[in-house]
């Protein structure tokens, strides 16, 4: 695993000479509009340097936790980088967006399948996101093959393809046939996992330490946190392939509880080649 540390520093908001010094030490150039990015890797010994003068010129550290930017003259984010060893490392995995445009819609009343619009269709895609939620799409073909796994808990929530954005139907439905493409599907399961390790940093919109609904996972500086289990209340579950999280993650809805995948599933999908972007669950020893 690689640590990319990112800094966004603003003039206005800063001590006099604190960001020359930083882009200095970084050998960085100035960014436009008097805002700055600095990219440094994890290994890099200027990284160090960059931590002290930030420290020496006293400048405001945002929280992780904090959504408002508007006070703080940096910004810090540590990025992970993953490599297939990290990846494989680990039983269970976190399955987050891919790296690709979403699809715009929303769930049916009954929440029995999803509504998409094709005026924001991808172009020359068997995989998708939901733009809404983050959850995966993928095309009829993909879902065959996903079954033949018998993969325990995975199920699909079928996508109608809608003319335009009308609420709550959709307005006029389309074909997949005549539109030229597969059915597509929402990933989704019906099982749902213990609640993440205490020890976990759960905070709601405002900062606010919360539990289960519209929780933001925090760890100190990294843009985005690991989940942790505690290792004993997943080996207590059914052995499973796909299940959902306890906690409704980013917003209050059943709709954004995320899906936890095995090693299983996550090699298949590499054999596969399927684009999906993981992250890796930590289980925790002890009590």
């Amino acid at each position: 695993m690689k640590e990319i540390h990112w800094f966004t520093l603003e003039d206005s908001r800063s001590p006099p000479g604190a960001v020359a010094a930083i882009l200095e030490i970084a050998e960085a150039v100035p960014g436009k509009h008097r805002i700055h990015t600095i990219r440094v890797d994890g290994r890099d010994p200027a990284l160090s340097a960059i931590l002290s003068t930030i420290d020496e010129f006293a400048m405001s550290r945002k929280p992780s936790w904090q959504r408002d930017n508007s006070t703080f003259s940096c910004i810090y984010k540590i990025h992970r980088e993953y490599d297939d060893t990290d990846l494989e490392a680990v039983d269970f995995l976190y399955l987050k967006r891919m790296d690709a445009e979403p699809w715009s819609g929303w769930l049916t009343p009954d929440g029995e399948s999803l509504l998409l619009t094709k005026e924001s269709a991808p172009k020359r895609r068997r995989l998708s996101w939901f733009a809404s939620t983050g959850q995966p799409l993928c095309v009829e073909s993909i879902r065959q093959r996903l079954e033949r796994e018998e993969f325990v808990g995975l199920s699909f929530l079928p996508a109608i393809l809608v003319e335009k954005a009308h609420l709550p139907t959709g307005g006029t439905q389309i074909a997949w046939a005549d539109w030229g493409s597969e059915p597509w599907y929402q990933l989704i399961s019906d099982l749902r996992l213990p609640p993440l390790a205490p020890t976990m940093d759960l905070r709601d919109v405002n900062g606010q330490p919360a539990r289960e609904r519209g929780v933001w996972p925090e760890e100190g500086s990294y843009a985005v946190a690991e989940l942790h289990y505690r290792e004993r209340d997943i080996r207590a579950v059914e052995p499973f392939d796909v299940a959902m999280t306890h906690e409704t993650i980013y917003r209050r809805s059943d709709a954004y509880r995320r899906l936890i995948v095995s090693q299983r599933f996550y090699q298949l999908a590499r054999e596969l080649g399927l684009a999906w972007k993981f992250l890796p669950v930590r289980l925790d020893a002890g009590p």
